[in-house]
């Protein structure tokens, strides 16, 4: 059935005749109601309404056209243009409307960065598609990192490591020791027992 306004007197009808003993079924046909409207006309009304909208549609239009002309607006910048201009206090969550996503995050290809830093900045990065591993950080430390340093005690001749197991193999030990450098690791947990020097002190290890 259509849905369409009924007025007031077909339904007090409708609920006169059931007390009277009609059957349902001949009243809706009667009536050209619904068995269900006739059951809904014969509760009360609901006591519980809604309460008043903060926001006006109006308002939600102009809000609209706001962030229109400046998507990089914050939110608390449109609550404090509402109680400014409209003498409304809300909060964030009142203007009713989530974020819209314009790039839907999904997992693509990963890279990794490995930068060499000084008191003074950044003096070598490199990127990688993956993960670096023993190989590639140790070029990383012989092209970009060393060419950039000085043998000890000049300016920029002590390297620090952390003590990621891609940063301890011999081969990259020798290199730095051969540049005249001093290399010390940061310890958060033993070392590699074929890593460990005959002495802490030989190795620039604290």
């Amino acid at each position: 059935m259509v849905n369409r306004r009924i007025s007031k007197d077909i339904k007090e009808c409708a609920l006169r005749l059931w007390d009277h003993g009609w059957d349902l079924e001949d009243i809706a046909e009667a009536l050209g109601v619904s068995r269900r409207s006739c059951y809904c006309w014969l509760l009360p009304p609901s006591p519980l309404v809604g309460r008043t909208r903060t926001i006006t549609r109006a308002l939600l239009t102009a809000v609209e056209d706001i962030f229109t002309e400046d998507p990089d607006l914050f939110l608390d910048e449109v609550c404090m243009w509402l109680a400014v201009e409209h003498n409304i206090i809300i909060t964030s969550s009142a203007i009713g409307k989530r974020a819209q996503l314009t790039n839907v995050f999904v997992r693509g290809d990963r890279y990794s960065l490995c930068a060499a830093m000084t008191i003074n900045g950044y003096t070598a990065a490199r990127v990688v598609e993956g993960s670096f591993d023993s190989e590639e950080f140790y070029d990383f430390v012989v092209e970009e990192v060393l060419p950039h340093m000085n043998p000890f005690p000049e300016e920029q001749s002590v390297l620090v490591l952390d003590n990621c197991r891609i940063h301890h193999n011999e081969a990259l030990v020798a290199a730095v020791e051969s540049a005249g450098l001093i290399l010390v690791f940061l310890l958060f947990g033993p070392l590699p027992s074929t890593i460990l020097p005959r002495s802490n002190a030989d190795r620039g290890i604290i």
